[in-house]
């Protein structure tokens, strides 16, 4: 299973695996690091660049060293570091940081610390270490926290007390400083100090984001267990600030080329867009590349919704018979479909009842049924 993708200053994509080590493809040529060669684990999950042209791994027992095609020094337990590192950063100064279940450690020469609360660290279990383009880099942890840490201090965008209601698990940031960050519980941005939450309710295809990607053309390219989805930017901004209700989503699966539909997020950094423009994604088969540089048809307009079966209380209604509902009902099915000639598992259906339903329902195409039970203790349709 692929875990973390990363792009080093020379150009070799670098893939780190769950039980594999760690590849790098460079010019057509594979190349592999596993425990023979010196990791202190199999199972690596964090990749980053060091300021001297070499690359720091986090495994699952530490920090490990490369340089010129040698894993040249490990650190563990031994130097403080407790489990698994799960994200990795040297900063401008030098200084080395990791992430782990515990929180954010440092590396102060000759051990590692962990920052402590007082710190105003972003919690524990960290996951997302990112440089920042005004300095200093982003730290985002599983438990909604969220900062970011500047000349050895810390500025949290969230607290202890007030986290983000998700785990955070990518971190995308804009040249204006507009930041995407994606969680558990849906595609947040934080623009000029406030936070917007986007889910399925206003049009994603699904409400964990892995990754979020910019292809460089005005959209964000969001990973998730279902497969990628393709969104705007420029819709995303208008429904943030409420111009606009939902944003259109463009699911891209294995009908499209991808071995498995289930991208992942278990190491950083999470996705990658490449030098070439590529993005890429990791996923439960390995990894997929998009290249937006070859034009994607324009979506074709929605397909139309048939309704196949109407039930009443258990009796199918001729469709000749098909109008108001008749006094008493307990129970009302309405089975519907479309014709569309695409992949099933691209079709999003909504529906309400006026009077029952405070919003519109959606459902994927396995569920192509409204089902009302209760109808006549219910308040009556407007």
């Amino acid at each position: 299973m692929m875990a973390a993708l990363h792009e080093s200053r020379d150009g070799g994509l670098w893939f780190a695996t769950l039980g594999g080590g760690v590849t790098r493809l460079k010019e057509g040529e594979l190349t592999h690091w596993t425990t023979r060669e010196g990791l202190p684990s199999n199972r690596v999950l964090a990749i980053a660049d060091a300021r001297d042209g070499g690359l720091w791994f986090g495994t699952q027992r530490g920090v490990s060293r490369w340089q010129a095609g040698t894993i040249t020094r490990s650190f563990g337990e031994a130097e403080g570091l407790p489990g698994g590192v799960r994200a990795v950063h040297e900063d401008e100064q030098g200084t080395l940081w990791a992430g782990t279940h515990l929180g954010l450690a440092r590396w102060n020469g000759k051990r590692f610390e962990l920052l402590s609360p007082s710190d105003g660290r972003p919690g524990a279990a960290i996951t997302v270490l990112l440089p920042r383009a005004a300095g200093g880099f982003w730290v985002g942890s599983g438990n909604g926290g969220l900062g970011y840490l500047q000349e050895s201090r810390l500025v949290p965008l969230t607290s202890e007390e007030k986290p983000l209601a998700s785990s955070i698990l990518t971190l995308h940031e804009e040249a204006d400083g507009t930041l995407w960050i994606g969680s558990t519980a849906g595609l947040i941005r934080w623009k000029q100090g406030r936070f917007t939450r986007f889910t399925r309710a206003e049009g994603l295809f699904d409400d964990i984001i892995f990754q979020a990607l910019p292809d460089g053309r005005g959209n964000l390219w969001l990973g998730c267990n279902k497969g990628v989805f393709r969104v705007s930017q420029e819709e995303l901004d208008a429904v943030a600030e409420g111009r606009l209700a939902r944003v259109r989503s463009r699911l891209h699966g294995m009908d499209d080329g991808m071995r498995s539909p289930e991208c992942n997020n278990v190491g950083w950094p999470s996705g990658l867009r490449s030098r070439d423009g590529r993005l890429w994604f990791p996923t439960i088969r390995g990894a997929v590349a998009y290249d937006p540089n070859h034009e994607v048809a324009p979506a074709a307009p929605p397909p139309p919704v048939l309704l196949e079966e109407v039930r009443v209380d258990g009796r199918t209604v001729p469709a000749s018979e098909w109008g108001p509902i008749p006094p008493g009902a307990e129970r009302v099915e309405i089975y519907f479909t479309s014709p569309s000639l695409g992949s099933l598992q691209h079709l999003r259906f909504r529906y309400q009842l006026e009077g029952l339903d405070k919003d519109w329902v959606e459902v994927g195409p396995e569920q192509r049924k409204a089902d009302y039970t209760r109808m006549s203790r219910s308040a009556p349709p407007s």
